[in-house]
């Protein structure tokens, strides 16, 4: 007789692979992004680098549930699991908020938001969060059913990712802006990189990756609405790697920061670039000692 299970379909083959390479990716990226924001010479004093370091534990923490999700969703519970799925990516998205009010600030009042408190702010900021989303997302371990309601996920879509990134945007605009004024102001001074300037570049960089991994899902939510044909969901484990791609903008940071900031780049080239060299040296010095 012949077996009665059905064959995978290619998505949902794929699906777990695809979680395993965001995770390939993302985790070493925010590892080096922490390394570079804590010990870099230049990184770790600027006022943003401590939103920089909260934000890359927050999205290697997005990464790892996304995977747990993915790989070992019958053996988490259920509760506990959605809690986290809709928890992690809006606490990076709020992140990045509050990071881009923090420079809009520090550039109006400059004498109020020094940045010798802005890791105590930072700080503030980050623990308020986790105790704002918590309270958002509580209901998962009151209510059994309400966390797969369609409507919530188009809520938590618009209230936790898109309206924030707008937000983001507008921010950086008026950053934008104002430091324009500014260079009109100091014309002939030095050119000196300026961090807020870095740091616009990268906010900017970050909505811009964030939209790009929000529109799959935007696109199936319409689908599930009959707004699209819902034959785009018709083949097992779609969905998955479509909720999927959510996390592409957690897996990036090195690369967004490295392209973005001379800063960053510099203090990368410091720690990497010289390890590389003093392992070389040591491998040298030993193949001579062998020799001798």
């Amino acid at each position: 007789m012949g077996s009665d299970r059905a064959v995978p379909s290619f998505p949902e083959l794929f699906a777990p692979v695809f979680v395993i390479l965001l995770l390939a990716i993302g985790l070493p990226s925010n590892v080096i992004s922490f390394i570079v924001w804590t010990k870099g010479k230049e990184s770790k004093s600027l006022g943003c680098s401590m939103y920089f370091r909260l934000l890359t534990l927050s999205d290697a923490f997005s990464l790892l549930v996304c995977f747990t999700w993915v790989n070992f969703q019958y053996y988490v519970p259920h509760n506990l699991l959605f809690f986290f799925i809709f928890f992690s990516p809006s606490l990076s998205t709020w992140l990045i908020l509050c990071m881009s009010i923090e420079r809009y600030m520090s550039l109006i009042y400059p004498f109020s938001f020094r940045p010798a408190g802005a890791r105590i702010r930072a700080l503030i900021c980050f623990v308020s969060l986790i105790l704002i989303l918590t309270g958002i997302n509580s209901h998962v371990f009151i209510y059994d059913r309400i966390y797969f309601s369609i409507w919530y996920e188009i809520a938590s879509l618009w209230t936790l990712c898109i309206i924030p990134f707008v937000l983001i945007n507008l921010t950086n605009i008026l950053i934008l802006i104002k430091l324009c004024k500014m260079r009109q102001q100091r014309l002939g001074q030095s050119r000196r990189p300026n961090p807020v300037t870095s740091f616009t570049k990268i906010a900017i960089t970050s909505c811009v990756l964030q939209t790009i991994s929000i529109v799959p899902l935007t696109i199936m939510l319409l689908a599930i609405f009959d707004y699209l044909d819902k034959d785009i969901l018709s083949m097992s484990g779609i969905d998955t790697i479509i909720s999927s791609t959510l996390y592409l903008n957690n897996c990036f940071n090195v690369f967004i920061y490295y392209i973005n900031s001379s800063i960053f780049r510099s203090d990368f080239k410091n720690i990497f670039c010289c390890c590389c060299r003093r392992n070389t040296i040591h491998q040298s010095n030993a193949t001579t000692n062998t020799a001798v």
